[in-house]
């Protein structure tokens, strides 16, 4: 039994305890009773450990069961969850409980609602000249999932950044299964990789498809500016040892071939180094030709921060 009506998101996942209703990305999702209790419960705790006397007592109220019961609930949710996210999303303390891995967030609004939704929604009408979606050749469900996953992956810098960057991730791979050879959804993906490497889950498997994505954006176009805006992030971090020259050689390239794909990105990289004017000039260029991109304007104030302080 739950102890009130919420609505949790981790990543793609939406769960309304009021509804009994759990989603990815707006796909309806069906559980049993008893396991979307289960499932309710863990994320309730907010990474909490819940031991078994708790589920047994919320979950079972009122009836003798075995642990075994818990156990089996739990691998069936674990597989439910598997067919759609590859995360691990539950844990286990041997002879304790269970505790859920995700990192959740309280909303009180739609993720999946149409991507012409108004500004009352949570996803706003897609102005950023970087959304392509536009393209005729690539289908509308695509498109969809492009454009939630765009508005996701601009406010990636804010107070909710992992579960940003994780729901971006999920839409934009949603995108490309669906048009497999589209770039757009591509270069977004294998972005929003590098990002999680970077910053949260520093680990050779998201390295690994950061580096992967990439490879085969270049293989398809060699000039796909945010492949190489993505290689230059990755150049010039710890995954990369710091190869600052390297990475500026990529977004001049990057520059040269789509001055409103890298732009910001130079400024950063130019501002580090000392450079303030052409930073400036990078970074106030990137902001007029896409005033619309909360991650631009983000990108300008870390800019002008260095500056000053440089200064």
């Amino acid at each position: 039994m739950l102890d009130r009506a919420r609505k949790y998101q981790f990543g793609s996942w939406r769960l309304d305890t009021g509804d009994k209703q759990l989603t990815f990305a707006g796909t309806p999702i069906h559980l049993t009773p008893r396991t979307f209790d289960l499932l309710a419960i863990l994320v309730e705790a907010g990474g909490r450990l819940v031991d078994f006397d708790e589920i047994f007592g919320r979950v079972w109220p009122n009836v003798v069961v075995e642990r075994s019961n818990a156990h089996q609930t739990i691998a069936v949710l674990r597989r439910k969850l598997k067919c759609f996210d590859e995360n691990e999303l539950i844990g286990m303390v041997a002879r304790r409980g269970y505790r859920f891995l995700g990192d959740v967030c309280l909303f009180d609004r739609d993720i999946a609602g149409p991507a012409s939704e108004d500004s009352s929604g949570l996803i706003p009408n897609a102005t950023s000249s970087a959304v392509d979606v536009s393209n005729p050749k690539v289908c509308s469900e695509a498109r969809e999932y492009y454009s939630k996953g765009f508005h996701f992956f601009e406010r990636w810098s804010g107070a909710s950044a992992r579960c940003d960057i994780e729901t971006a991730t999920a839409l934009f791979r949603e995108a490309q299964r669906i048009e497999p050879t589209w770039v757009a959804a591509g270069s977004k993906l294998a972005y929003c990789y590098a990002i999680q490497a970077l910053f949260f889950d520093q680990d050779d498997v998201l390295q690994h498809r950061a580096h992967l994505a990439v490879q085969r954006l270049l293989e398809q176009d060699p000039s796909n500016a945010e492949a190489h805006v993505v290689r230059s992030e990755m150049l010039w971090s710890p995954m990369g040892k710091f190869q600052t020259v390297a990475a500026a050689q990529q977004l001049i390239f990057a520059n040269r071939e789509k001055p409103d794909d890298s732009s910001a990105e130079l400024g950063i990289i130019c501002a580090h180094q000392g450079f303030a004017d052409v930073a400036m000039l990078h970074l106030n260029r990137a902001v007029e030709t896409d005033r619309a991109s909360l991650r631009k304007r983000s990108l300008l104030a870390e800019g002008c921060i260095w500056v000053r302080e440089l200064n």
